[in-house]
């Protein structure tokens, strides 16, 4: 089977890597590689595969989560990124164990990311893999959900975590028609999920975002209108907007460390601040440990005079999975896939991945192996 695989090293790659590309990725270069390595053994009649699915890989992609993988910065015997790293990915049903019901070979999956686990579940909880470019997984057969026949590959392999998570948060928030939503980070993946459904519900869309891009593709989503929280004037013209509406429903924020002091002022009564995770960076210092401690005062009183609530959200469960896969077939939710790539194109793949302008996912797709040619180093991808 194939894999995608990164390291450190200088010098001769191993002989069993091929469309080999250098890449900078948040100061420190990588080298990445193509690999060849054995296939997942996988006997459909043994006991301890009874309820077990042997899925090959169609396409991947990779998420925020995957760029600390990529620098091996979990903890040491956690992950080893020299086998594949990923997280979301589609796959073909190759083989089933005998208790295995619902599933069988050719059908097309995804991963279901649940959490939080459940009492006495041992298998259904959190990411399903860290090794998403690996061609062949091993997979419980509850982590796997059907995708529509009308998705295509890139599409379902840009899917899972950032739907899931999107859909879980539009859920605690209570996001629904004529509500009044304003979702931070606009360009990233979860957000444009996130306004992507909540428009599709019939609420009304702000967003903010300090990278400015994707203007056209937010107001084909949907939006009403984006700010930029670095420009004064738009600060003014969303605080005057937050007024007018007596604040806004809901606010969805990807990354609390960078928005969470501007947004929880906007929010009306009874209404809910839901946050999945840091974005870590250059705007740590606008809510990390050195903020002064009146800002966060300030915050609490804001909330609690406005009877609202914060929400921590981590992924979500099988059901918003299966929301979020319903409104696709039905036209209401967009998959935003930036661009697709295949064979050879290991050095634009990473590329584009890790570039800050791309909006929506790069995903890769594993071709057939007879027709794919690689060449021997794809060098042009050095430098950030």
């Amino acid at each position: 089977m194939r894999v995608l695989v990164v390291d450190e090293e200088q010098g001769a790659p191993p002989d069993h890597w091929s469309a080999i590309a250098e890449h900078t990725v948040r100061g420190r270069a990588l080298r990445f590689g193509l690999a060849e390595a054995a296939d997942t053994a996988f006997d459909p009649a043994a006991d301890h595969n009874r309820e077990y699915v042997l899925a090959r890989v169609r396409a991947f992609s990779l998420n925020y989560r995957d760029t600390a993988l990529a620098l091996g910065e979990h903890a040491e015997g956690t992950h080893d990124r020299g086998r594949g790293f990923g997280s979301d990915f589609v796959a073909e049903v190759a083989a089933t164990g005998s208790a295995v019901r619902g599933l069988r070979p050719g059908d097309r999956v995804i991963p279901s990311m649940d959490w939080p686990p459940r009492p006495g579940d041992t298998v259904s909880a959190g990411v399903v893999t860290n090794t998403a470019s690996r061609e062949l997984q091993r997979v419980h057969h509850s982590r796997l959900v059907p995708v529509p026949t009308a998705m295509s590959d890139a599409q379902a392999a840009s899917f899972s975590i950032g739907a899931q998570t999107a859909y879980a948060m539009l859920r605690r928030a209570e996001v629904g028609r004529d509500t009044t939503v304003l979702v931070t980070a606009a360009t990233s993946m979860t957000s444009l999920f996130a306004i992507s459904a909540a428009c599709g519900r019939g609420a009304r869309v702000y967003c903010l975002s300090r990278s400015g891009r994707g203007a056209d593709l937010l107001a084909e989503l949907g939006v009403v209108r984006s700010f930029d929280p670095n420009d004064p004037a738009d600060l003014k013209d969303l605080a005057r907007l937050a007024r007018q509406i007596r604040g806004f429903d809901a606010v969805v924020d990807p990354f609390c460390d960078a928005y969470v002091l501007t947004a929880v002022k906007l929010i009306g009564f009874n209404g809910h601040y839901v946050t999945c995770r840091l974005m870590g960076g250059p705007h740590d210092e606008m809510a990390g440990t050195d903020t002064p401690g009146g800002h966060w005062l300030s915050m609490l009183t804001s909330l609690v005079s406005k009877n609202a609530t914060i929400h921590g959200q981590c992924l979500g469960v099988r059901a918003d999975l299966e929301a979020a896969l319903g409104d696709w077939d039905a036209g209401r939710l967009r998959v935003v896939v930036d661009s697709e790539f295949s064979g050879a194109d290991i050095g634009p793949f990473v590329r584009r991945t890790f570039d800050p302008a791309r909006l929506g996912k790069a995903a890769y797709v594993f071709g057939d192996r007879d027709h794919d040619e690689y060449p021997e180093r794809d060098d042009t991808t050095k430098g950030a």
